[in-house]
């Protein structure tokens, strides 16, 4: 695995903003020189914040008077971090 930095795709040459789109290609190199390059990869998104909370329902067979029954599914991403917690707002 490799991880870059985040701040180096932001800047010159780059520019990239949250949300572009990036293909990636790996070339292995050693003291005879490079090898030949990867197949370009799927192409990743630049994320920091998890996707919103999908399929979101009311439990009936929970619910009634005193309780309100919720489910959901955690969005396709995560933002490259575990999720830590779910905040619920309502009026």
């Amino acid at each position: 695995m490799c991880r870059v930095p985040l701040a180096i795709l932001y800047n010159s040459p780059f520019n990239l903003v949250l949300s572009d789109s990036i293909d990636v290609k790996v070339t292995a190199t050693n003291i005879y020189g490079d090898g030949l390059s990867s197949p370009v990869g799927s192409g990743a998104n630049i994320v920091l914040v998890p996707d919103a909370p999908i399929n979101f329902v009311n439990l009936p067979s929970v619910t009634n008077a005193n309780v309100i029954g919720m489910q959901w599914a955690a969005g396709g991403s995560n933002g490259g971090e575990p999720i830590l917690d779910y905040r619920i707002y309502f009026d």
